[in-house]
């Protein structure tokens, strides 16, 4: 009977060590999130986690410039900050940032890049979310080396079987047509060339597809980790003479909508009494009520993010082509 438990114990050791060896040459050949660097055969319709990666170019590559925020962050060229300031920028934005993501990788690039200006995108309903979130989608963990995680813990996240992922990521490389997602390393930024050929060629039909007639009204409040580590990012940033610029994202009509006027007034008023200085290009006005400028009712459009770069690095130049009611610049007296 012992000689049989033992023969079946082996058995199975052996078919469990031939699934993870099998297991092993889908995920590191078709690598869908690109974290183990053997292959590059993700290259386009699914979303890789560009936190590792870009972290992985910064390495080997230094920014005199950074844009911080959200996956809406990417949409401020860097073309158009490096034009206008002079310095070298980098997009780190990342899909659902929080302050506590923010503050770990500014720490990272202190020690790493040197970083003499940052341009940080806010947006009110990502301030909400546990800034300490644990169970993150594969997409969205940091690099080892910013949250100062066990490195292999991180890559068996990865090498654990999904063969879902697997299968998505060949569909959107090998058999899918039109390219609608591809990352940029170089600059950090990712594109969507799919929905903007569709916006080109019609707008209307466009609209109506993507966005809905109405929103449902909520009303998050502010988590008070992410005012504590907004705070803290602030101070790194005064301690550290880094030239900073805040933004509010210029965020769509009918998600603004959906806010709580007086729990948003509160948060912007907090928001700029601890930076000092916000530019602000939310609320109603003619570029937020623009469906044609906006990819759905999260993400505008580069057009949008050019507006505000160029509002904030050199109003006065640029007021004949930025729409009268689009931005504003607060500060704790006005």
């Amino acid at each position: 009977m012992a000689a049989d438990t033992r023969k079946y114990t082996l058995w199975l050791l052996l078919l469990l060590g031939l699934l993870l060896f099998l297991n092993g040459i889908w995920a590191i050949s078709i690598d869908a999130y690109k974290v183990f660097g053997f292959t590059n055969f993700n290259q386009r319709n699914f979303e890789p986690n560009t936190r590792f990666l870009k972290i992985e170019h910064l390495k080997l590559n230094k920014f005199d410039g950074f844009i911080i925020g959200s996956s809406r962050a990417n949409f401020y060229p860097v073309e158009v900050a490096q034009r206008l300031t002079g310095y070298k920028f980098y997009n780190l934005n990342a899909d659902s940032e929080t302050t506590y993501g923010a503050y770990i990788k500014i720490h990272w690039l202190l020690k790493n890049n040197k970083p003499k200006m940052i341009v940080w995108a806010l947006d009110f309903d990502r301030f909400y979310l546990d800034p300490n979130q644990t169970n993150l989608p594969l997409l969205s963990i940091e690099h080892p080396d910013v949250s100062r995680q066990n490195k292999l813990l991180f890559f068996w996240k990865y090498f654990w079987p999904h063969p879902k992922h697997y299968l998505i990521a060949l569909y959107g490389n090998l058999i899918k047509h039109k390219t609608w997602y591809k990352f940029q390393v170089d600059t950090g930024e990712y594109k969507l060339p799919l929905f903007d050929r569709w916006m080109k060629k019609d707008i209307n039909s466009y609209i109506k597809k993507r966005f809905p007639n109405a929103w449902n009204r909520s009303s998050p409040k502010p988590n008070q980790k992410q005012i504590e580590y907004f705070e803290k990012v602030i101070q790194l940033f005064k301690r550290e003479k880094i030239d900073f610029k805040i933004l509010i994202n210029p965020i769509h009509h009918l998600r603004f909508k959906s806010f709580d006027t007086k729990v948003y007034q509160d948060w912007l008023a907090a928001i700029t009494s601890i930076a000092g200085s916000v530019w602000d290009f939310s609320g109603l006005n003619s570029v937020t009520t623009n469906n044609s400028l906006y990819y759905e009712n999260s993400h505008f459009t580069a057009k949008v993010g050019k507006l505000a770069l160029d509002y904030v690095f050199n109003e006065s130049q640029f007021r004949g082509h930025i729409p009268n009611d689009f931005g504003r610049r607060l500060t704790p007296d006005n």
